[in-house]
C-alpha cells in the first residue's frame, strides 16, 4: 500500500516527536484515521513502508472479519427460518 492509497481509505501516517521515550519515538512512524486521535502508545514502525504493510494487514484482516461476521448473520438467518419436523 502506498500513503496516497491510505489517505484515499482515511488513514494518514504520523512520525513520532520525542526522544527517550518509549511512546511517541522520534524517527518512528505510526498510522491512524484522520481526524481522529491516533494511538501513538508503542515503539511504531522503524520506516514508513512498515507502517504502511501493517495497516493493509489491519484492513484485510478486518476485511475477513467482517466478511466472517456477514456469513455467520445468514446462517442465523436460515437457521431461523428452519423448523423442525
Amino acid at each position: 500500500m502506498k500513503q496516497k492509497q491510505a489517505r484515499k481509505l482515511g488513514y494518514i501516517l504520523y512520525e513520532g516527536s520525542y526522544y527517550d521515550t518509549n511512546n511517541d519515538v522520534a524517527g518512528r512512524w505510526y498510522w491512524g484515521r484522520e481526524g481522529e486521535t491516533v494511538d501513538m502508545s508503542g515503539r511504531g514502525f522503524a520506516t514508513k513502508k512498515e507502517a504502511l504493510r501493517s495497516l493493509e494487514e489491519n484492513l484485510a484482516a478486518t476485511r475477513q472479519l467482517e466478511k466472517a461476521g456477514e456469513a455467520l448473520e445468514g446462517l442465523a438467518r436460515r437457521s431461523a427460518n428452519c423448523h423442525p419436523i
